[in-house]
């Protein structure tokens, strides 16, 4: 199987057409095609190993497809974070290397990112010597400081415990409503969908089906996880999981 990815910065839109993915007989996509929607926060729900991660890597162009993918510079927030073996300030500079010639104006950009996600008094610190949620800060501030159209996120809070998950929650839509970014986060926790999302989709069955569950107008500061509509809400969706 060859690549014909197509990845380019025309739009911040995220278009997939006839997406065939397979490892050996084992058949992922068929035939998939889906537009998301520019700055919007699209969260897919899923089992593990329904596919989701691999529809985050084809986008991203990490393996071998037929179809196209069109859309902007990406941004990656993985699972478990990968840091390089130098301070948070280093962590966020490396992707300005390129974009930002002058040092003293790329110091400023670092040190804003490092503000948002409120992790700047780390910032001379090793960043594998953090915590789980304080390696995922330093992520997320890399993530926005390269001046990328989309952001992939893979289960970016999964191994991380309530508490720091909502904080997280927060300093994520902080940055988007500094930073719009046409946001993909694959994700199993119907709560996190709830939180986070503008559009929720549920991926499903072999060859991968995407069907689109629901839109939240309501913005994320502003729900209640609790009413009766998005109690309403969860229980669609955990009778579809």
């Amino acid at each position: 199987m060859k690549t014909n990815a197509n990845v380019h910065k025309c739009t911040s839109q995220v278009q997939i057409q006839n997406l065939h993915v397979a490892y050996g007989n084992n058949v992922i996509y068929n035939n998939f095609s889906h537009t998301f929607d520019g700055n919007k926060v699209h969260v897919i729900l899923g089992k593990s190993g329904c596919g989701k991660t691999t529809m985050l890597n084809a986008i991203a162009n990490f393996v071998k497809f037929d179809g196209v993918v069109n859309c902007g510079k990406l941004s990656y927030v993985f699972q478990q974070p990968r840091l390089a073996l130098t301070t948070v300030f280093g962590n966020v500079e490396m992707v300005l290397l390129n974009v930002i010639k002058d040092k003293t104006e790329r110091a400023k950009m670092v040190q804003k990112y490092l503000n948002l996600a409120e992790i700047a008094p780390l910032g001379g610190s090793f960043a594998t010597n953090l915590s789980g949620g304080e390696q995922q800060r330093v992520s997320l501030a890399r993530a926005f400081a390269f001046p990328s159209d989309v952001l992939l996120m893979d289960e970016p809070f999964k191994s991380l415990d309530l508490g720091i998950r909502k904080t997280l929650y927060k300093t994520l839509d902080n940055l988007l409503n500094q930073n719009p970014r046409t946001t993909i986060l694959v994700t199993h926790d119907v709560d996190e969908a709830l939180a986070l999302a503008d559009n929720i989709y549920i991926l499903q069955d072999k060859p991968c089906v995407l069907t689109e569950i629901c839109q939240i107008a309501t913005p994320r500061t502003k729900r209640d996880l609790y009413s009766n509509d998005m109690l309403t809400l969860r229980k669609q969706l955990e009778n579809l999981l």
